[in-house]
């Protein structure tokens, strides 16, 4: 994307890396020792709601996209070898939408790169509170302007703006009519009927939005496959097809990174869908099981980090091991499965499955695992964020 189409408004979308994003909100910054501004954008996930925030600093062509963390990040700036890379005193210039800030707000910033100089963390310190985020840089071609958002019927603004105008700093350079604006109206005898029905929609979309607001965490549904499927940082392996329902199948990935950071990715992934998560203490294999998937985040027999993802009803009808796993990696992705999903599984799809003759017996879970804090937090920020008309502020520069 060229430079000048960096910019974005309250309401447009952006793909990232293939990943859907609406804009719910920006801030932008002045940082005060050398006057150069940079934007930082809020934006929401399209497919699970979650939070993110993508940095553009145009004078430096420096992009890069940020996930709100906990003061935990700290220790992974010694353990990982983090190097500190920047250092200032921003002050809030402009900005718009759910983010909680004003103007001439001053903001202190420390900013971390690892050894690879691709990963980031960032330190903000706002007058009340201490924000970490974790991100990674992105390459400009990697940032792509999305299909127009749902938009007002009578003025083009998109109705996540709350406004009739957007920013008026000059870096947008946009003019009246890139809304719709600036051009004369003319009589429509059928102009009452129109309105009616664009109503009648709107209503229909409110209610929509609310039932699923209201109908809670429990009934919100990821297609988990296809989530990873679209995400580049997970390499496609292979397929593997139940031996019992020769119709599921579950795809395998492989991930250039840890058990850890690839089980983070995904719970970030599946979002409010995660019903149980869980580590085997032998191996350090994750298991994760959301309302219509189960996932294995494992350490392969060739010693890479393999992550093997189907349905549950997969898992319901086939008694093979994951893919190129170690024996005990197969019998904890079978006996977790069996503890936390089975029973449900089994009162939803009945008939013949592959533990009809299951003998290896239940696993003790640990209801407060580190993966467990991990994805209850996910999706309180993802609650949070639905609910409050105000939302967090920036996210690192």
């Amino acid at each position: 994307m060229a430079k000048g189409n960096m910019c974005f408004g309250v309401g447009d979308r952006i793909r990232i890396n293939g990943r859907s994003y609406l804009v719910d909100g920006y801030i932008n910054f002045l940082n005060v020792a050398d006057d150069c501004n940079w934007t930082e954008y809020k934006l929401i996930d399209e497919n699970n709601q979650v939070i993110k925030w993508l940095s553009v600093d145009i004078a430096y062509s420096e992009y890069a996209l940020y996930t709100q963390s906990s003061s935990q990040v700290e220790q992974h700036i010694k353990q990982y070898g983090y190097k500190e890379v920047d250092r200032g005193t921003a002050k809030v210039m402009d900005f718009k939408g759910n983010v909680d800030v004003a103007y001439s707000d001053k903001v202190s910033f420390t900013e971390y790169e690892d050894a690879t100089e691709e990963k980031i963390i960032g330190i903000e310190m706002w007058e009340d509170e201490v924000e970490y985020s974790t991100g990674y840089y992105l390459d400009e071609e990697e940032i792509e302007r999305g299909p127009v958002a749902y938009s007002n019927v009578s003025t083009g603004n998109s109705i996540f703006d709350s406004s009739s105008n957007r920013s008026d700093y000059s870096s947008h350079n946009y003019s009246s009519n890139d809304y719709g604006r600036g051009s004369s109206v003319n009589f429509n005898p059928y102009r009452k009927i129109i309105l009616f029905v664009a109503a009648f929609i709107g209503i229909g979309i409110l209610i929509s939005i609310a039932g699923s607001i209201f109908a809670g965490n429990s009934h919100k549904k990821v297609d988990l496959s296809s989530a990873i499927q679209r995400d580049s940082r997970f390499t496609y392996v292979t397929s593997m097809t139940a031996d019992i329902d020769n119709n599921q199948k579950a795809d395998v990935y492989q991930v250039d990174t840890t058990v850890e950071d690839a089980a983070k990715i995904i719970l970030l992934l599946a979002g409010e869908s995660v019903e149980n998560v869980d580590e085997n203490a032998e191996d350090g294999s994750v298991a994760i099981i959301t309302n219509s998937h189960y996932c294995l985040v494992y350490t392969s027999e060739e010693n890479t980090t393999l992550v093997q993802v189907s349905t549950r009803k997969y898992v319901y009808s086939s008694r093979h091991r994951p893919y190129h796993s170690y024996l005990h990696t197969g019998s904890f992705y079978r006996s977790y499965y069996y503890t936390t999903g089975y029973n449900d599984d089994y009162n939803h799809y009945k008939g013949v499955n592959a533990f009809d003759d299951y003998t290896d017996g239940t696993v003790s879970t640990n209801s407060n695992n580190r993966y467990k804090q991990y994805s209850d937090t996910i999706k309180q920020e993802s609650v949070a964020a639905r609910q409050s008309s105000g939302g967090g502020t920036s996210s690192g520069k």
